[in-house]
């Protein structure tokens, strides 16, 4: 009889350490979901505030053009414009809980546009600051990019539509 509780010491013990562990996690867990402000959950977001802005830019480019874009999260599209110009049009739109708090996360938002010679890479300064938000309803840029019909490119977004027009 003295040898059941050898073992069964152990197995209490384990099992004591297993649910200790679960809260734990389960504790870690709602830490890092919510914030100061509020808990965000998919669906019951308590950033339902947005902000909006629009940014442009033109570029003189050659033919063929190497067009490179880098998106965290939305959608880009390219369509076929004028042999010798590019146009990269960004809207970007921030989530906060109010109109102040939108504001100031739409200001961390930078989209970069950079012509190297004959290649445009389109970005964002910051993609995983961006897409990455666990505490709250993450970002989007929707890119629309008009380049030359001869135009080679390569496409990416973490989390959105990437469509192409016109290229040959």
């Amino acid at each position: 009889m003295e040898r059941k509780w050898l073992v069964a010491i152990p197995i209490i013990l384990v099992m004591l350490a297993l649910c200790a562990a679960m809260i734990v996690a389960g504790y870690v867990t709602f830490q890092r979901l919510s914030n100061a402000d509020g808990l965000f959950v998919y669906g019951l977001s308590v950033y339902d505030v947005s902000a909006e802005r629009d940014d442009e830019q033109s570029f003189e480019v050659g033919s063929p053009l190497r067009l490179v874009v880098e998106n965290g999260c939305g959608s880009v599209n390219v369509r076929a414009a004028e042999a010798g110009s590019a146009r990269v049009a960004a809207h970007v739109t921030a989530w906060g809980k109010d109109e102040a708090d939108a504001a100031k996360a739409l200001e961390t938002i930078e989209v970069e546009a950079v012509q190297d010679g004959d290649t445009l890479t389109v970005g964002l300064k910051n993609p995983d600051r961006v897409c990455d938000s666990l505490s709250r309803r993450p970002p989007t840029v929707d890119f629309v990019i008009e380049a030359p019909a001869e135009t080679t490119a390569r496409l990416s977004t973490r989390a959105g539509a990437v469509n192409l027009e016109g290229l040959e």
